[in-house]
């Protein structure tokens, strides 16, 4: 899901990548230099342009084989703007919360 989203942001936008601002959410047992090249692989994001976010872990809920949470920004007010008034009409047009 993440691997499309950015192809079709790419497709559509034609991005400075120098604007991303990628966090990787892992907790302590996490093998922090897998996750950033996994994480780079499936986004085409460099690896030191991924950030780590440390979560403290209760120790109670070890997720095996679980890949961290990644979150993305992307720095530019236009290509707000214009996301911002796809989802308005796409909201109306199919019932959606604007």
């Amino acid at each position: 899901m993440v691997a499309t989203f950015l192809k079709l942001f790419r497709t559509s936008y034609d991005p400075n990548e120098s604007r991303f601002q990628t966090i990787i959410h892992l907790h302590p047992y996490h093998n922090r230099t897998d996750l950033i090249a996994f994480w780079s692989k499936i986004t085409g994001i460099a690896k030191h342009r991924i950030s780590i976010y440390n979560k403290k872990s209760s120790g109670t809920n070890k997720k095996d084989g679980y890949l961290g949470c990644i979150s993305f920004r992307y720095n530019d007010v236009n290509t707000s703007r214009d996301l911002d008034a796809y989802y308005k009409s796409f909201a109306k047009q199919y019932g959606g919360v604007v």
